[in-house]
């Protein structure tokens, strides 16, 4: 391999640096990326089964995360810009690097996880040019998820990653992360981080307003320790800290008293801002003082494990964003979606637990079925408007709309069946579930047409029906999926912070 330590490898891809052309050939950069890739292929192999590096060494590895790192951050530039044709290109390179790098990633797995164990795989790649790659890809594609990609097409293609990765780190009580997850439940020691170093000219001057701000992620407190020759003018000059979550605390006068201690403790991290103010008359000798951020150490990951929390928090992205249908470019026109491919996603293990009696269809054969549909006089609309109106209301106002006496019924009946739920609370997860529930019942037949007589009998006084059983029960598993989504966005959350 010629050596490019002194050039910048980044022009092999040739990219455009102006505007896209709409006869720029992408066929040419993804030939360049598959040579690398096939080296990659290569030298996992050798790693392995040989346990030695090969040729290539240190300089594909090298070379391999300049030139990924170009193609993907080309792409992300112009899927940020506002040229259509540039982001039509880009788009189509990624998409089809992406399930080129993932076919490259079956061709490196499956054959040696047919040779060896799980564990030795992980051991002997540690270093490769393929751990590398894939965690630079998948810390790049957290960053594309906000961005107009098939997102859906994109989970597709990597739920066959993540079975061959349950297949590479196997039971956890005979992988290598065995150890790893014994050292998580271990207590941590605080270890220093960064440390700065302050002192004002002594004497200070007059109509001082310093500010400075200690930032230091991951800190979860600062220790600032003062010289014991710290001194200010009394109440009229003065240092001020304030933590980050707003926490303002200020000396002045001599160190060393209950007012003004030599060591002072932050435990509010990561930020810490100093502030030193003086007035326009009479000053002191000043301060000195060491500020030094503390945080727990950094837990030890092979890159199996940072693999699978990335890939699951991509997975998590890629299923929100495709749910929430942000991608343009995929959804285009709104087609009408093949019953067997509705039958197939909610009898999915992932959907099959919240729509247990299946979709509802809405449409004059089935509702016939149930008894809830009339040829002349459709009720359907008035109950489908009911949940809208439902999962749309305010938990915190009264509801005043024309069913506002169903509104009360409903809500007094519902009532009657929660339990006490400590996970989250508030109007926002109150509203929540209440479209949770909504959708629930809109999409369960039994459920819909008891609604719909629920609904029919303010209309009808002399059919006044009470709220179903099977309907209030139904709002505490609206809770539950409710609240178990909003306690993993709080600890992706925590995570991210």
């Amino acid at each position: 391999m010629t050596d490019t330590s002194e050039q910048d490898p980044s022009g092999l891809l040739l990219l455009p640096e102006a505007e896209v052309s709409p006869d720029f050939d992408i066929s040419q950069v993804l030939s360049v990326m598959e040579t690398f890739l096939v080296m990659a292929v290569r030298e996992s192999k050798t790693l392995v089964l040989h346990d030695t590096q090969g040729e290539c060494g240190s300089n594909l590895h090298s070379l391999f995360w300049t030139i990924q790192g170009s193609l993907l951050s080309w792409c992300f530039c112009q899927l940020k810009g506002e040229d259509p044709m540039s982001k039509l290109k880009a788009r189509e390179l990624f998409v089809k690097y992406v399930d080129l790098f993932l076919t490259n990633t079956k061709t490196i797995l499956e054959p040696l996880l047919n040779e060896c164990s799980g564990k030795m795989i992980i051991e002997k790649l540690n270093n490769s040019v393929f751990a590398m790659s894939t965690r630079q890809l998948m810390t790049y594609m957290l960053e594309f998820c906000a961005l107009d990609i098939p997102h859906c097409l994109l989970l597709q293609s990597f739920s066959n990653l993540t079975k061959l990765m349950k297949k590479l780190c196997g039971d956890p009580g005979e992988s290598a992360n065995k150890i790893e997850m014994e050292s998580w439940n271990q207590v941590q020691q605080p270890v220093v981080i960064q440390t700065w170093n302050m002192e004002s000219p002594h004497n200070y001057e007059n109509n001082c307003r310093d500010t400075t701000v200690f930032l230091c992620p991951g800190a979860t407190y600062f220790e600032v320790e003062f010289d014991d020759k710290c001194e200010t003018e009394k109440r009229y000059d003065y240092l001020e800290f304030t933590d980050a979550r707003g926490g303002k605390v200020r000396y002045d006068h001599k160190v060393g008293t209950d007012k003004w201690p030599k060591k002072v403790t932050f435990k509010a991290g990561p930020q810490l801002q100093f502030l030193f103010f003086s007035d326009s008359s009479n000053n002191e000798w000043g301060f000195k003082f060491t500020v030094t951020a503390f945080g727990l150490p950094d837990i030890a990951l092979s890159w199996s494990s940072d693999l699978q929390i990335l890939v699951a928090r991509l997975m998590g992205r890629l299923a929100s964003r495709s749910m929430a249908m942000k991608s343009s470019c995929e959804l285009g026109p709104v087609a009408d979606l093949p019953s067997a491919k509705i039958t197939s996603v909610v009898s999915s293990p992932l959907w099959k637990s919240v729509f247990s009696n299946q979709v509802y269809m809405e449409t004059k054969a089935n509702l016939q079925e149930q008894g809830c549909f009339e040829t002349k006089n459709s009720h359907a609309d008035d109950c489908r408007n009911f949940l809208l109106d439902f999962a749309n209301s305010d938990p915190t106002q009264d509801f005043c709309g024309p069913n506002s006496e169903l509104f009360k019924g409903l809500v007094q009946a519902i009532k009657k069946q929660l339990a006490k739920n400590d996970l989250v609370a508030g109007s926002a997860v109150d509203q929540a579930v209440n479209c949770t529930f909504a959708a629930l019942v809109y999409l369960t037949p039994q459920l819909y047409g008891k609604l719909q007589r629920y609904v029919i009998s303010s209309t009808y006084p002399s059919t006044h029906t009470k709220v179903s059983l099977g309907i209030t029960h139904l709002y505490a598993p609206s809770i539950q999926h409710t609240t178990t989504n909003q306690k993993a966005v709080n600890l992706e959350h925590d995570h991210n912070i």
